[in-house]
């Protein structure tokens, strides 16, 4: 079994017959490997009458290659799998704690907030309520009684938020 195991795999780097070295990756081996058990003869004379994928898995053994290195070198991308997997999932967890952290020292969102328009000392354009999505990036958090001072000035009210109604101005 040994002997026809290898003549359909070969070995880590090399041909089947030993001439000419492979050129496949890691995973497409370990997984041919996986994949890679004896069958009977239901797939007599096509390209998998040796080889095929198992219909039911008697043992774990079963899928695994017979000889020592191939075990061992099965066992390294394991363990390399491994480490992989606890670097992302570390990197995972502190992005997730940085995440909370920002939540936590999020200030809160103002009551209102006037949108500026552009350029340096231009006039504010709009009177918001502090949450509102309408609100362009240009914007600075007020008082209720700076707020309602704009309004009286004739500054805008926003007509998704409505801060006119909320403030009490009837315009």
């Amino acid at each position: 079994m040994l002997a026809s195991w290898r003549g359909v795999h070969g070995g880590a780097g090399s041909s089947s017959d030993g001439s000419t070295p492979r050129t496949r990756s890691r995973s497409a081996s370990f997984m041919r490997l996986l994949s890679s058990v004896p069958c009977g003869a239901p797939h007599a004379g096509t390209a998998m009458s040796r080889w095929c994928a198992p219909r039911r898995l008697e043992h774990v053994s079963d899928i695994l290659p017979p000889d020592l290195h191939r075990l061992r070198t099965l066992r390294t991308w394991h363990a390399m799998w491994l480490t992989r997997l606890d670097e992302a999932i570390a990197a995972a967890e502190q992005r997730e704690r940085e995440r909370q952290q920002g939540v936590r020292a999020r200030p809160p969102t103002p009551d209102w907030v006037i949108e500026l328009g552009i350029g340096v000392g231009s006039p504010p354009i709009e009177v918001h309520v502090g949450g509102c999505c309408a609100a362009g990036k240009r914007r600075r958090a007020v008082s209720r009684e700076q707020a309602l001072a704009a309004l009286v000035d004739g500054i805008r009210a926003c007509i998704h938020c409505r801060p006119d109604t909320a403030l009490g101005v009837l315009g």
